[in-house]
């Protein structure tokens, strides 16, 4: 039986929420729309505090230009009301406990209503950030938001892979995963080699984004290609999720693990609200999470921040209001 979840616009999902004082957690980046849900949120809530992370990636050949462009963010970011103090910096691979840290400072000062906006958070800060949250009997409403870019670079978007591991807080338990499940992105970023190299007896199951962009369709079915290829008869299936609807896709993750019944492991390489929805369930279950950083990151990453009727397209997801909780595994 279906569940309700609210989700929507984020003005929308704002003005259905109790007058409750918030605090955001954000990630300043080269990216335009990392503001978007900072800008859009203090015009309508009570925003008592506000942490921008600036995640510093390893020198690169981009460092120039990735030093110029978050320059421009830290500007905007002042210009527009915030304060230098609002923003921490934190290396790309910096230690677990730092990361740990970083969520517990924001919690202690906050009032217990947090908004988590993950547009712009490498998977290795933004799963342990939404893992410890979901966990704190501290928060009692979460809403985790996404704002949504003109287009995407037509470049590669990252580079030099770390290898296949864990992301921080999800190795999992010991037992063996039955289930690989994989959210289906623009780019396979050395997953390919990983599945062939991987057991072949687990079940291979590819959650692939539908309906979308023509552009993005066709980076998608090439990832698609390029991970089949590779899958040497290993049981495989094709999911279509909206990638956008993380109620969705968390659905479709039960379903597949037949309710909690099969051991998954994850593989979040497509769009953002369908690995928080894989977030969501492994943090539950205490399941695995694998992925292959990119120590660089594309400076033109996207361009813009998509704007529809007059506003721009920010969703925001709640995962918990005033202490009840809208995920669960049976």
């Amino acid at each position: 039986m279906r569940v309700y979840r609210p989700w929507g616009m984020l003005p929308w999902v704002l003005s259905h929420c109790p007058t409750l004082q918030w605090s955001l957690l954000g990630c300043l980046s080269v990216e335009e729309r990392c503001l978007a849900t900072w800008s859009s949120a203090r015009q309508k809530i009570n925003l008592q505090a506000t942490y921008m992370a600036e995640v510093i990636d390893p020198p690169s050949r981009f460092q120039s230009e990735t030093d110029a462009r978050l320059k421009a963010r830290r500007q905007a970011f002042v210009s527009e009301g915030g304060t230098e103090p609002d923003i921490r910096r934190h290396d790309l691979f910096a230690r677990t406990g730092e990361i740990i840290k970083l969520v517990e400072a924001v919690v202690a000062t906050s009032s217990g209503n947090i908004i988590l906006d993950m547009t712009c958070f490498p998977k290795r800060y933004f799963f342990p950030a939404c893992r410890l949250l979901l966990q704190s009997a501290s928060v009692r409403t979460l809403i985790v938001t996404y704002a949504t870019p003109i287009r995407y670079s037509h470049a590669a978007l990252a580079e030099d892979f770390q290898e296949w591991r864990a992301l921080p807080l999800f190795t999992g338990t010991t037992e063996t995963s039955e289930i690989l499940i994989v959210n289906v992105g623009h780019h396979a970023m050395g997953l390919p080699d990983q599945i062939e190299h991987g057991s072949p007896r687990m079940d291979v199951k590819l959650l692939f984004p539908f309906p979308n962009a023509p552009e993005s369709y066709q980076l998608t079915r090439q990832f698609l290609r390029s991970v089949e290829h590779n899958l040497r008869g290993a049981g495989t299936q094709i999911k279509h999720v909206n990638g956008m609807d993380v109620s969705d896709s968390f659905e479709h993750i039960c379903s597949l693990s037949e309710q909690g019944g099969k051991r998954v492991l994850f593989a979040p390489y497509g769009p953002k609200p369908t690995s928080l929805a894989m977030c969501i369930y492994a943090t539950i279950k205490d399941s695995p999470v694998f992925y292959t950083q990119p120590r660089v990151y594309n400076p033109e990453y996207t361009h813009g921040v998509k704007v529809v009727n007059g506003d721009r397209q920010i969703y925001a997801y709640c995962l918990r209001l005033e202490g009840h909780s809208f995920y669960s595994v049976p």
